[in-house]
């Protein structure tokens, strides 16, 4: 990166640094939620964002921290927020190469470059950026047999990285030849013929979805996060037997808790339940408490569906996304749902509960095929998209 480990402060927004090839991929977003640091939008004084408001960003890829929102264009990386101890702080990074993906903790943001090189950006220190190394293992790298008998194999050379993800105690990455790293440690490497398609993480433990639909899951599972049926920990992938052989689509972690969307529209959801961010019911009968772990994956219902005006519309969702006590999903429709805790705003419902155990209604997007993102932070929550929430308009008119 240029400047080696040094990032330039910068006083102007995001979409100032997109080039202009890259301007059709921005989004507009929306926030909601905790903003004590000036992280969702420094123009907005609030401590707490309710509702969902569009913000100063423009940006292709986007994650947001309790603490900071780093946000992305092209070769350009813009963090803001809580910085080396100053609030309403601005940092500009700017990359050797573009930038292919983020992924952030509360202590550092990572920075995943197309030519499979990772940074990374440490919040709260000096240090500034780090590249991250990650090298094979030799006990995992494929043996083959010379024309004389004899066994070889290839020494530990630095690994490119195609996905990255962390979490406040937890980062991992995906090397171009399967290999799985927790940290830099090369823990597994997956078979030729599994593919990755979605690598997440929560607190402590990580999920990665398949191109074929299976779910691995791996790290801590104290809480049931990783869904295998037990209490325990993994180091590393093992197969979600429970809903192994059913198609899922998207999968979504954070805090203490995971979720999914298979191909058929049905919602999955487990780990800890301590704000109804599963979806379920915390009381039964309002009285009876319910069980505040759930260690294999639940299917949840959408109690009231009222995003449709047309009843015989068939509203499904297709993605999925977590903080660390709250869930949003969207529907086929447009429609955005939110459960789990909401002190901060972060559902973006129209009032002020504390939280809600079961899916609401919260929002909804015209045309929005493909376009619209959601991006949930720890006591936030951000959607992208480049059409026009229904709801923001008829707020704002």
């Amino acid at each position: 990166m240029e400047g080696g480990t040094e990032s330039i402060a910068c006083n102007y927004n995001v979409d100032h640094l997109a080039t202009s090839d890259i301007k059709h991929n921005e989004k507009r977003w929306l926030a909601c939620g905790f903003n004590q640091f000036g992280q969702l939008s420094k123009f907005h004084d609030e401590r707490i964002i309710r509702y969902f408001k569009e913000i100063d960003v423009r940006a292709t890829h986007l994650i947001s921290s309790w603490s900071y929102v780093a946000a992305a264009n092209g070769c350009s990386l813009q963090i803001r927020g809580l910085i080396n101890s100053r609030t309403k702080s601005e940092k500009l990074i700017k990359a050797e190469n573009e930038i292919k993906c983020l992924a952030g903790c509360d202590r550092y943001c990572l920075i995943l470059l197309n030519n499979g090189t990772v940074y990374k950006y440490g919040i709260q220190c000096e240090d500034g950026l780090k590249e991250v190394i990650f090298q094979s293992n030799e006990s995992f790298t494929p043996k083959n047999k010379s024309i004389f008998g004899k066994t070889t194999s290839a020494c530990a050379s630095k690994v490119k990285i195609e996905k990255i993800a962390c979490g406040n105690n937890i980062m991992i990455a995906l090397g171009l030849s399967n290999e799985v790293f927790t940290g830099t440690t090369q823990v597994h490497c997956f078979p030729k013929h599994v593919r990755s398609k979605q690598l997440v993480c929560g607190f402590e433990h990580a999920l990665m979805l398949t191109h074929n639909g299976d779910i691995y899951a791996w790290g801590n599972g104290l809480r049931g996060q990783l869904g295998l049926g037990v209490i325990g920990v993994e180091e590393k992938p093992v197969l979600i037997e429970a809903i192994a052989g059913i198609k899922i689509i998207c999968i979504a972690a954070a805090g203490w808790h995971s979720a999914a969307i298979s191909a058929f529209g049905d919602i999955y959801t487990w780990g800890f339940n301590s704000n109804g961010q599963l979806g379920i019911k915390m009381y039964k009968n309002c009285t009876i408490k319910e069980p505040a772990i759930y260690v294999v994956p639940q299917v949840v219902d959408i109690m009231e569906l009222t995003c449709c005006d047309n009843k015989e519309q068939d509203c499904f969702p297709t993605k999925i996304a977590t903080g660390a006590r709250h869930t949003m999903v969207e529907m086929n429709c447009g429609a955005v749902y939110a459960a789990g805790w909401n002190a901060y705003g972060q559902l973006g419902l129209p009032n002020n509960e504390l939280y809600t155990d079961h899916f609401q209604y919260v929002l909804k997007f015209k045309n929005c095929k493909d376009n619209v993102e959601i991006v949930s932070g720890s006591w936030n929550t951000l959607i992208g998209t480049r059409e026009s929430s229904k709801r923001e308009i008829n707020e704002n008119i």
